[in-house]
C-alpha cells in the first residue's frame, strides 16, 4: 500500500468508523459517542485518547 493510497483511504475509513454508532442508533452525532476518537480528529480533544497523526 502506497503512502498516497493511505492518505486517500484513511479519511474514508475513519468516517466509516466514526459513523457506526450513529448508524446503530446509539447516538445522533459521532461526537456524542463516549468511546469515539471523532472528537480528537475534529476538535483536537485528547481527553479520552491521544492520537498519533504523524504515522500516515
Amino acid at each position: 500500500m502506497t503512502r498516497a493510497h493511505l492518505r486517500l483511504r484513511t479519511p474514508q475509513k475513519l468516517n466509516y468508523i466514526h459513523r457506526n454508532p450513529v448508524r446503530a442508533g446509539l447516538v445522533e452525532q459521532p461526537e456524542q459517542y463516549a468511546y469515539s476518537s471523532y472528537r480528537n480528529y475534529v476538535n483536537g480533544d485528547n481527553s479520552l485518547i491521544e492520537i498519533d497523526r504523524d504515522w500516515f
